[in-house]
C-alpha cells in the first residue's frame, strides 16, 4: 500500500503517493495534463524496487492536490517544485515526466541542475524545439 501525504505550498496542497524503499534514491514522477498519480501504478511496480518514487497530482489538476494558486508561468512552476521537493526531503532527485509533466521536469533539471541527478522526457513533444503549425499541404 502506497504512503500517501499532501505536501502544502503555495500553489495549494499537492497531493503524492510514495511508495519504495526509504533509503533508495527518489524518483518524482510528474503525470500529463490534469493526469493524476493513478497514471503510474504498472510503472511504480518495477520502479519501487529499485526508488523510491514520489507520484505527484499535477497543482490544478483533476486529482487531489487543492489549487489555491494556479501556476502560469515557468517560474511558478518551478517555485512549486521547489516547495514540493523541499516538503519530500532533502537531496538529490531523478525526475520523470510524462506528455505535460515533461515540462516541468525538463525546466526544473535546467534551472536547478545541483538537484536533478537524471531527467527522464516521455512524450516530450515542442520540449526541444518548436514544433510548427501544420499547413494542410
Amino acid at each position: 500500500m502506497p504512503e500517501e501525504r499532501t505536501v502544502a505550498t503555495s500553489s495549494g496542497g499537492t497531493f503524492v503517493r510514495i511508495t519504495g524503499p526509504a533509503a533508495a534514491q527518489r524518483l518524482v514522477l510528474l503525470p500529463g495534463a490534469t493526469g493524476t498519480p493513478l497514471m503510474w501504478p504498472p510503472n511504480i511496480r518495477s520502479l519501487s524496487n529499485a526508488y523510491r518514487t514520489f507520484a505527484v497530482d499535477q497543482i490544478g489538476g483533476a486529482g487531489r492536490s487543492i489549487c489555491t494558486r494556479r501556476p502560469r508561468r515557468t517560474a511558478d512552476l518551478i517555485a512549486w517544485l521547489d516547495e514540493l521537493l523541499g516538503g519530500l526531503g532533502p537531496g538529490g532527485i531523478n525526475v520523470a515526466g510524462m506528455t505535460y509533466g515533461r515540462w516541468p521536469a525538463a525546466e526544473y533539471a535546467l534551472r536547478r541542475p545541483e538537484r536533478v541527478m537524471k531527467a527522464v522526457l516521455l512524450a516530450p513533444g515542442a520540449t526541444v524545439s518548436r514544433i510548427s503549425p501544420w499547413d494542410g499541404s
